[in-house]
């Protein structure tokens, strides 16, 4: 209702403004290199570097994102020097956003270059979706006499648990949908409106996430949840009655050990299943959206390490560092750490090179690629935002494959020479974050 709310009066602040607004700045009086004060109709303010399009206005801020805005968005512009906190603080529409309503609209999640403009402003991603009910009625005869149907903004899940677990679980995949639709807007990526809500289907024991596994035509032992790209469902299922969980969490026989002990391990065999649940349910549903709003083809040929790598970005967990796309993955760094040293010195450069011209690399593909990716999109934030939508626009078709050759040229458009020095620098920059040892919840068998 609050959203609905600000919409409304967002437009009707611009159209009020659309009377009283000074003439824009002329389009030669704007230099190259120099910072403006771009006032939108909508009550935002950018600050940045302009260039002059035929019809739009880019606009390169502090933080390296380029937003762009048609001409007719634009109240005016000003040089970015003239203006004083007094001037700023007129500019400022009546209707403030506050931290406590941003809270409200993005989740209490720390925030990376994000606005909440960006969220009523330009897009209809918010809007919610049709349910395709015809195959929401085949996923319950799948599922069972004992399933149940909940329906979010964009998800319809069909699911077996109590419905405060469906619950639980549709909050995590709105907010997924939300993080999502941010990083579009951020890189400019075309987005586009799914036909139907996405499927989700959620069982209360793991015997039923198995049948469901076998009724695709496959199994994964111990798989925490899936997304299938030819049927566009996810499935996931209360890890707490996956049988090693549920044996620990049932309590040990071992005699030896006191009750307390025994407590201890349950307690952190709860901590860690919780923690694995949204983790792995924030992953597939990540690649759920991102397939169906347009950031990558859903059969294109995109790379497996630049999929996995993007789709960790958004599995962080609420918690003290934040959650999803505002925070460190420090659970992929540790494995980073692990896997290829203190800096990197377990692998040779060539392997970065090896991931980018490959297909696949098993786990690789989910730890480099997350280090490539935030590397990315930290440094090369321009180039980042070129290279997504170049990887949206490539041709929906399993049959249409890229060459090695062909990959390491598309990269190396965009990012430079792909060499030992690029390579070095890379390592680096990820060898230097902090590690947040409190931030990881480690599975209590393993040291």
């Amino acid at each position: 209702m609050r959203i609905k709310r600000l919409i409304n009066l967002t437009l009707c602040f611009s159209v009020i403004a659309i009377f009283v607004a000074p003439p824009l700045a002329a389009d030669d009086e704007i230099e190259a290199g120099q910072k403006y004060r771009v006032q939108l109709l909508s009550g935002r303010e950018v600050v940045g570097e302009v260039t002059v399009t035929a019809t739009a206005y880019k606009v390169k801020s502090a933080s390296g994102i380029t937003e762009t805005f048609k001409k007719s968005e634009v109240r005016q512009i000003l040089p970015y020097e003239e203006a004083t906190e007094a001037d700023r603080a007129a500019d400022r529409p009546a209707l403030a956003i506050t931290k406590d309503e941003i809270d409200e609209l993005l989740g209490d999640e720390s925030v990376e270059d994000l606005y909440v403009w960006d969220y009523v402003e330009k897009t209809d991603l918010m809007a919610p979706l049709e349910t395709n009910r015809d195959s929401v009625e085949l996923m319950k005869r799948m599922a069972g006499r004992a399933a149940k149907v909940l329906d979010t903004d964009h998800f319809v899940f069909v699911y077996t648990s109590p419905p405060s677990g469906a619950r639980r679980l549709a909050a995590r995949l709105e907010m997924c949908w939300k993080w999502n639709a941010a990083f579009a807007r951020m890189f400019d990526i075309p987005a586009k409106r799914p036909d139907h809500k996405l499927e989700v289907f959620y069982f209360d024991t793991y015997d039923e996430y198995e049948a469901y596994q076998s009724l695709n035509g496959f199994r994964m032992m111990g798989a925490l949840g899936f997304y299938m790209a030819t049927n566009n469902r996810c499935a996931f299922y209360d890890m707490n009655t996956y049988p090693p969980v549920a044996a620990a969490l049932g309590g040990s026989n071992d005699t030896s050990s006191s009750p307390q002990e025994r407590r201890k391990q349950r307690n952190l065999y709860k901590r860690w299943s919780d923690w694995m649940t949204l983790e792995v349910v924030q992953h597939e549903a990540t690649h759920a959206i991102q397939f169906n709003i347009g950031i990558f083809p859903k059969f294109g040929d995109a790379g497996k390490w630049m999929t996995e790598g993007l789709c960790v970005q958004f599995e962080v967990a609420p918690g003290i560092t934040g959650g999803s796309f505002g925070s460190i993955n420090y659970g992929r760094l540790d494995d980073w750490h692990t896997m290829y040293g203190e800096n990197g010195e377990a692998v040779p450069w060539t392997f970065v090179k090896n991931m980018v011209m490959s297909d696949a690399m098993g786990y690789h593909d989910y730890v480099m690629g997350w280090a490539l990716n935030y590397y990315l999109r930290k440094e090369f934030k321009e180039e980042y935002g070129e290279w997504m939508r170049s990887l949206a626009a490539r041709e929906n078709n399993w049959a249409v494959r890229t060459s090695m050759a062909e990959r390491l040229t598309a990269f190396e458009d965009c990012f430079g020479t792909l060499d030992e020095e690029w390579v070095s620098t890379m390592f680096e920059y990820i060898a230097a974050i902090p590690m947040r040892e409190s931030a990881i919840v480690r599975n209590p068998s393993r040291p």
